[in-house]
């Protein structure tokens, strides 16, 4: 008998581990396929800050997520780095966890055929795959959730009817004191959360991991808040069925209610500081961002209900019919499973307290998706599987057919009109089996979206295609210098650049300026650094409204300007940057004589890849009615260019039909040597040309020249 229980047990055993090894993969595969997302670049900033920096930032860009996952991932990222690939193994580690503790509770909470169900499902559900897969709060919080639960819930002993059953109490007490207990009973015994002061260390073991596990959770959202409502609700109404039945143990109810509220105390303690200091900017985020209106409350169990059962932004009949299947299977479980009254009731009230107590939240804050309930997934799909079991098991009993002798067949009628009699188990294992086949094929469009669509909808967790940050990343990472500085506006992009660029060398700057500071803002980025990259989003550092970019187009050098899909890239040198070998200004020229110029002699070495800086300093001498270009070529008067540098004067922000006559305009012009030209001596030509029709002015004192020379620049290798 004991080797048959054995040998049942490794049987279960090796099944949790084969759903653990799917669970593995399902989140593994192509994990970095996607780029990192906003959320995701905001969570990666975040983890590369230490605390009162991560605080202060928070406040400052008015987040509205806790600091606890951030925490924990700062210090996962000094382990294992900070690509988004490692950055996203965090979420995939502990969804399989979660899954491994779906098991423990099925197994707890209903039976090892639901434990494995259950556990099925959240390893392969999509919702649950889909958030194990980013570098985002929800897996952590789900897992830290469910050993919150398992620790007060089974290991403290609050869930069973233990909590004031007198008779069962008093028995096992009287087994310890007279030692009449066999090895077998101590056994089933060992989680029991009273049996003696033995038990003290270990009570108080698991006392603190309920409250770690805790705060964790509700430190990595706050929806998960509910949980401890929920909770609390659970503990409270079990002391009051206590004390209203008049149960011997009321006392003991009360003491054990104590107990939980002093925890639960000590978690807001602990949360406390944190959440009085960033309460303002908080609620002034959640209520900007709360745009939408309100959701119905059957509005919100639908999308609550498609989440669970199709995946994360599914639509359509699939996503219907498995929100309906989802409901069936958990009416079925609540109103027909053999389970305890009891745990049937803690399981119930685990989805349904947290789920209703969020609408009234949503309904205050519409700003709200059904990933923030991820947490409800693993006792959701518990039922789920009670329910599937429950309708096997009423369908392989059925009596709308005559019983044989066999309590374990029905008799049936073939075609053929004659009675065969079917093996009632089989019949119940076939119906299980159809009804997990279902479920399971039913997300099958959702997983299937995860690993071939490139991008889904914002609301979901992905990006469209054009929000894609690899090529612009990969071009500063390309070009930048160890003492190369970054202005950027939002700072998701930074953390893109921390895990598509890790261990850079760049200085960062967030441009919040202001017209007033502008000017003293960048002047002060340029005392300490000669280059500056601009990564914009969705503007061009050309565009007006691009305040730090205007200002660079109007007093820097430009190197390059390039848009990569929705980013754009710029890089400039400080304005009073230097070539080596460029002289002050000493040569002037006229060109058509209606413009003067005023340049600097060149006699310059450089090599491929280093920039040649030229401020060159026009003056209108007469009216000018046309728009003209400037150009500065690389090569020989006749030939075509090697390298040029062609444009407005002052990158277009002042052109020449906007000149005063006598005003000087200053025009920085940058030309970067190509890596590939070959060693040599180069002549450095200026110019001007017309935008109607792109014929040159004469140069005045070259003889009919439409090319002015500079002076020679050598390159070497």
């Amino acid at each position: 008998m004991h080797g048959s229980l054995n040998q049942g047990s490794k049987w279960w055993t090796t099944g949790a581990v084969i759903v653990l090894l799917a669970a593995f993969a399902a989140r593994i595969s192509q994990l970095d396929r996607h780029p990192l997302w906003w959320d995701e670049g905001l969570n990666v900033y975040f983890a590369h800050q230490h605390p009162l920096s991560l605080l202060e930032e928070t406040c400052i860009t008015h987040d509205a997520n806790p600091p606890v996952y951030r925490l924990a991932m700062g210090l996962w990222k000094t382990v294992v780095g900070s690509s988004a690939f490692t950055l996203r193994l965090l979420s995939t580690f502990l969804g399989m966890v979660t899954v491994a503790l779906t098991w423990a509770a099925g197994c707890w909470l209903v039976s090892r055929k639901a434990a494995l169900l259950a556990a099925l499902f959240v390893a392969l559900t999509p919702v649950h795959v889909h958030y194990s897969r980013e570098v985002k709060g929800y897996a952590f919080a789900t897992a830290c959730a469910m050993v919150s639960t398992y620790a007060w819930g089974r290991r403290l002993g609050y869930s069973s009817s233990q909590f004031h059953s007198s008779q069962r109490e008093t028995q096992r007490r009287r087994e310890v004191e007279t030692g009449r207990k066999n090895s077998e009973e101590e056994k089933r015994s060992s989680s029991y959360p009273y049996k003696g002061k033995h038990s003290d260390s270990h009570s108080r073991c698991w006392w603190a991991t309920y409250i770690l596990s805790t705060t964790a959770a509700i430190g990595a959202h706050y929806y998960l808040g509910l949980l401890v409502l929920w909770q609390g609700l659970w503990t409270v109404g079990k002391a009051g069925v206590a004390l209203i039945r008049k149960h011997p143990t009321r006392q003991r109810s009360l003491k054990r209610l104590g107990m939980w509220a002093l925890a639960a105390a000590s978690v807001m303690l602990i949360l406390a500081p944190w959440a009085i200091i960033v309460r303002e900017s908080t609620v002034e985020m959640v209520t900007g961002v709360s745009v939408k209106d309100p959701l119905s409350i059957w509005g919100y169990l639908d999308q609550v209900g498609r989440t669970f059962g199709a995946g994360p932004g599914e639509e359509g009949p699939v996503a219907s019919i498995a929100s309906g299947l989802l409901a069936a299977l958990l009416l079925i479980a609540i109103l027909g499973t053999k389970a305890s009254r009891t745990n049937n009731a803690f399981l119930l009230s685990w989805v349904l307290v947290p789920l209703m107590a969020a609408y009234p939240i949503q309904a205050t804050f519409s700003f709200f998706s059904p990933r923030f309930l991820l947490y409800l997934v693993p006792p959701c799909y518990t039922l789920v599987s009670a329910g599937i079991l429950t309708t096997a098991t009423q369908i392989g009993q059925s009596k709308l057919h005559p019983l044989t002798e066999k309590s374990c067949s029905i008799r049936v009628k073939r075609s053929t009109g004659s009675p065969t009699w079917v093996d009632g188990r089989r019949l119940s294992a076939a119906t299980a089996a159809v009804l997990v086949i279902a479920v399971l094929g039913l997300s099958i469009p959702g997983l299937d979206h995860i690993y071939t669509q490139p991008y889904i909808s914002p609301d979901v967790g992905r990006l469209v295609e054009a929000e894609e940050p690899r090529p612009a990343i990969a071009r500063i990472r390309a070009r930048a210098h160890p003492d190369d500085a970054l202005a950027y506006v939002y700072i998701w992009q930074v953390g893109y650049l921390y895990s598509y660029y890790p261990q850079n060398d760049l200085t960062f700057y967030r441009t919040y300026y202001t017209s007033e500071n502008v000017d003293q803002e960048m002047q002060s980025i340029f005392a300490s650094h000669h280059r500056l990259w601009l990564l914009s989003y969705r503007i061009a550092a050309e565009d007006r409204n691009n305040l730090p970019g205007s200002w660079l187009e109007a007093q820097a050098y430009k190197l390059e300007s390039n848009w990569y899909r929705r980013h754009h890239v710029a890089l400039y040198l400080a304005p009073d940057y230097q070539t080596p070998g460029v002289k002050p200004d000493r040569g002037i020229a006229s060109f058509d004589e209606r413009i003067e110029l005023r340049y600097p002699l060149l006699n310059v070495q450089l090599n491929p890849g280093d920039v040649l800086a030229l401020p060159l300093r026009w003056q209108a001498l007469t009216t000018l009615n046309e728009n003209y270009n400037v150009f500065v070529h690389l090569g020989s008067p006749g030939a075509p260019p090697l390298a040029q540098r062609d444009g407005p004067p002052r990158n277009g922000l002042k052109p020449t039909s906007a000149w005063a006559v006598g005003e000087e305009v200053v025009d920085r012009r940058a030309l970067t040597i190509p890596d590939t030209l070959a060693p040599g001596r180069y002549q450095i030509l200026v110019g001007l040309y017309r935008l109607s029709d792109g014929s040159r002015l004469p140069v005045s004192s070259e003889g009919g020249s439409d090319a002015l020379p500079l002076g020679f620049v050598e390159v070497k290798r």
